[in-house]
C-alpha cells in the first residue's frame, strides 16, 4: 500500500513539474497562434530587444555608427542616437556631470527604451507609411541585429551598468548578509540530515540570484520586477525558528 502510495505521489510530482516546465513552450505556441490566425504572420512582437539594447545604446558613442555597414541598421542608429544625446539621456553625459551612471540609467530608463528606442522610432516608420504591426517588427528587427555588435563594443561599460544593478537589487548591506546566511546555512544543513531542506533552499537561492541578473541585463533592479522571490525568505527563517526548538526540545 505505501509503494503504491508512493509510486502515485511521484506521478503526480512528475507530471506537475511537467506542467511547469512547459508553460514557457505552451505560452509561446499560444502566441505564436494568435499572430498567425488573427495576423496572418508567423511573427511576435515580444520587444525583447527593444529592451535588451536600452543599456548598449545609453553607454554607445555617435562614433559606434561604423559597427553598422547596413544602410538601416545605421541609419536607426544615428536617428536613435541624436535623439538620446538632444536629451541628455546617455553615459557620458552622466560621468560629465559626475552623476552615478547606473542611477541616471535607472532614473531614465522609460525615457531611453520606451520613449526613444522604441515609440521614437515607431512614430519615424508610420511617417514613413508602415502598418502599425510592421512598426513592431522593424524595431524588434533592427535592435535585435544591432544589439550584439554595440554590447561587444562597449562591453566594459554595459558591464557596470550590469553589475551595479545586480548589486542594488540585492538590496543594501544586510540584504546581502541575509542571502549569504541563508546559503552558509543551506550548508550547514548537509551536516544535519537535511539534505532536500538544503538542496531547496540552494535551489531558490540560485534561482533569485538568476533572475536578479536578468533583470539587471534587461531592464533595470526596480523592486517590482524582483519580489517573486521574497517569500522564501521569511519561510527560511521560519523553518529555522523551528529547527532550533525541535533541537532545544530533543537537548
Amino acid at each position: 500500500m505505501i509503494k503504491i502510495k508512493s509510486f502515485i505521489n511521484d506521478k503526480l510530482t512528475l507530471l506537475i513539474l511537467l506542467v511547469i516546465i512547459s508553460i514557457p513552450f505552451l505560452s509561446k505556441v499560444t502566441e505564436n497562434s494568435y499572430y498567425n490566425l488573427v495576423l496572418k504572420e508567423d511573427i511576435s512582437y515580444t520587444m525583447t530587444y527593444v529592451h535588451l539594447i536600452s543599456a548598449p545604446f545609453y553607454v554607445a558613442s555617435i562614433e559606434d555608427q561604423s559597427l553598422f555597414s547596413n544602410k538601416e541598421e545605421r541609419s536607426f542608429f544615428i536617428r536613435t542616437k541624436q535623439f538620446l544625446d538632444s536629451q541628455n539621456l546617455s553615459y557620458n553625459y552622466s560621468k560629465a556631470k559626475n552623476l552615478d551612471e547606473f542611477d541616471y540609467y535607472q532614473n531614465n530608463f522609460t525615457k531611453i527604451c520606451n520613449t526613444t528606442i522604441h515609440e521614437a522610432n515607431m512614430s519615424y516608420y508610420e511617417n514613413k507609411g508602415v502598418s502599425f504591426y510592421n512598426q513592431h517588427r522593424k524595431v524588434d528587427m533592427l535592435t535585435t541585429k544591432m544589439f550584439f555588435p554595440l554590447l561587444k563594443k562597449n562591453f566594459k561599460k554595459w558591464l557596470v551598468i550590469v553589475y551595479k544593478g545586480f548589486k542594488k537589487g540585492l538590496g543594501r548591506s544586510h540584504g546581502i548578509l541575509l542571502l549569504g546566511l541563508i546559503f552558509m546555512l543551506s550548508i550547514l544543513f548537509l551536516r544535519y540530515d537535511l539534505k532536500s531542506l538544503s538542496i531547496f533552499f540552494l535551489g531558490i537561492l540560485i534561482l533569485k540570484l538568476t533572475l536578479h541578473l536578468l533583470i539587471a541585463i534587461s531592464v533595470h533592479s526596480i523592486h517590482r520586477y524582483l519580489f517573486y522571490f521574497d517569500w522564501f525568505i521569511p519561510m527560511f527563517l521560519v523553518i529555522i525558528g523551528d529547527k532550533v526548538i525541535s533541537l532545544k526540545k530533543t537537548i
